[in-house]
């Protein structure tokens, strides 16, 4: 039977989701991985690039596990066994194993949660976690060594996304930390004082000096499963079992062509992503196991709802919406619907991911723990798409050529069906077949297409000056389904929030707020206002529902146990063996 949880890393740019199981590896050959083997640093706070996210996911612990068939965070695999949040939704206490040693044998403790804490909300150590955690969190207070009370600005259900960060050894770098920290608070007192004054005594005290640490390019002391065992820049970075048995290697190997050949001659026995035009020699290979899924990251494009001549924020200054106009062609959902409808999915994925992606039904992810399984996409149907077009006031009146305005609702009649589709020229190299086809295939119906690629169209995009917008998402893993920004009237502020479009539907207002603060934050509950926000969303027609690029995970047929979950490979690898 599966395995339920792993313990956690935040995905930074869809990165694979490395975990900690507790048992050892125990021999019969080494898992060899290729990648770029130039770590700027192997300390978890400070990883920034593949590597470090790789290595150091098997060797240091995080604050919590997620349940894998949920793809959420839970108890069980981290180092907290429960966690209680107070009445008003702002103070997460959580309450740690006490049976984790660092391999010094040193306990880990609430200290070390505390200190990891400390780092990365400086602002000093250059951290990808920095942004999450201060975006969210006000401070921490360790309450004894094995509880930590962590006090959010504000509730919020996705409050134990901005907890998820790895924790580091607090001895290593100063090391009378725990006992200072364990004078300085106390679970009698509120705890925003106590927070207070610990920034105030500690406020000549910097973490800067953790980038010429030798912890930063030499880890010794970790908690995971494996121990460093050698790294050498360009080479490889090996880790070995608490026995000293090498277990796991990544060698430099940057090409990932190269990768993919190495892979499939025997000399590699994992691979994750080969370039899309090598998915099927991947897929046919004699030997291989190939699991494929759909991942983080998806194609979409989005509609400017509003009109583009006038752009402005959806609320004044005392939050009462303002009038922003209609776009002259997308202000109508009939418009929108029909060019959703017109667009051959499958023959856009073919075209740039060679079959590597999964057609999307709405807004959310297939790995999004609330996700509507049962929401269909909308089908392919460019006549039913010509009849929409007729019934919204934009007849074929010139055969083989475009469309005009005779009755539409919002253009000047006469007014050509044509429209820029706007991307961003060093975002992604499938963006200009998947343009080139989207305007054929939308010409075929009479709508023109002017495609242009912009080296920074995100700038043209923010100040809300354009007609769509040709992009890709990348999600966090675990997912978290809040799109507040994206979809409300909250994200819709000029040269700053994320709904550029001016989307606005106050029942999806409301549904967004109720999920993000729903009292007890109850899994279940929440993912039924997410689903029903979905079919609204695909009803509206915001956005052109693309697809999800599929991520490929491949192991060579000697890799005995290879059973892998999304993001979540190597879950089960303490049962892992190498066939000779």
């Amino acid at each position: 039977m599966r395995g339920k949880w792993v313990v956690p890393i935040l995905i930074i740019a869809g990165l694979l989701l490395p975990v900690t199981p507790a048992a050892s590896q125990g021999g019969n050959g080494v898992i060899v991985e290729g990648g770029v083997v130039n770590p700027q640093s192997l300390n978890p706070l400070r990883c920034a690039d593949t590597a470090c996210f790789r290595v150091t996911g098997f060797l240091f612990p995080a604050l919590f596990g997620m349940n894998l068939d949920q793809g959420a965070f839970s108890t069980g695999g981290g180092l907290t066994q429960s966690w209680t949040v107070s009445p008003d939704g702002t103070v997460y206490t959580f309450h740690l194993r006490d049976d984790q040693t660092w391999t010094d044998g040193t306990p880990v403790t609430a200290y070390d949660v505390f200190y990891s804490y400390r780092a990365i909300a400086s602002g000093e150590i250059n951290s990808p976690y920095t942004g999450y955690v201060t975006a969210a969190i006000r401070g921490a207070v360790p309450l004894d060594a094995y509880t930590i009370a962590l006090v959010y600005h504000e509730p919020a259900c996705n409050a134990l996304d901005a907890a998820s960060f790895p924790v580091i050894p607090a001895h290593v770098f100063e090391p009378d930390f725990a006992a200072t920290a364990a004078a300085a608070f106390n679970s009698e007192n509120d705890l925003i004082p106590q927070i207070e004054a610990w920034e105030t005594a500690r406020s000549e005290h910097s973490f800067a000096f953790m980038s010429g640490h030798p912890f930063d390019r030499n880890p010794t002391v970790t908690a995971g499963m494996f121990r460093l065992d050698d790294v050498q820049p360009f080479e490889h970075i090996r880790l070995a079992t608490a026995d000293g048995e090498l277990a796991y290697e990544l060698v430099h190997v940057p090409d990932q062509w190269d990768r993919t050949s190495q892979f499939l001659s025997g000399e590699l026995n994992v691979l994750r992503n080969p370039p899309f035009i090598r998915l099927d020699d991947v897929r046919q290979a004699d030997g291989v196991q190939v699991f494929e899924y759909p991942g983080l990251t998806w194609d979409t494009i989005s509609f400017n709802l509003a009109d583009p001549r006038q752009p402005q924020d959806a609320l004044d200054e005392n939050g009462s919406r303002l009038d922003q106009g209609h776009h002259p062609i997308f202000g109508d959902v009939r418009v929108r619907r029909a060019i959703q409808m017109a667009l051959d999915v499958d023959a856009l994925i073919e075209a740039s991911v060679w079959d590597g992606g999964t057609v999307m039904a709405a807004n959310q992810i297939p790995l999004s723990w609330a996700f509507d399984a049962d929401l269909t996409p909308v089908p392919y149907d460019p006549v039913g798409a010509a009849r929409l077009l007729l019934e919204a006031g934009w007849p074929d009146s010139r055969p083989g050529g475009f469309r005009e305005c005779l009755g539409c609702l919002y253009a000047e009649e006469g007014t050509l069906l044509a429209f820029e589709l706007v991307y961003d020229e060093s975002a992604s190299a499938r963006h200009a077949p998947l343009a080139a086809v989207i305007q054929e295939q939308l010409g075929k119906i009479g709508i023109a297409v002017n495609v242009n690629s912009l080296y920074e169209a995100t700038s043209t995009v923010n100040r809300q000056r354009y007609d769509a917008y040709l992009t890709s998402i990348i999600e966090n893993y675990p997912v978290d389904p809040d799109q507040t920004g994206r979809f409300t009237s909250a994200g819709d502020v000029i040269g700053e929030g994320s709904n550029t479009g001016s989307y606005y539907n106050p029942q999806v207002d409301e549904l967004m707020a109720q999920a993000r603060s729903l009292p007890g934050c109850d899994l279940t509950a929440r993912a039924d206002l997410y689903r029903q926000i979905q079919t609204i969303v695909q009803a509206d027609q915001p956005y052109i529902w693309l697809f999800a690029v599929n991520d490929m995970l491949a192991a060579r047929d000697s890799v005995i146990g290879f059973d892998p979950y999304p993001f979540a490979p190597f879950w089960n690898i303490s049962e892992w063996r190498i066939r000779p």
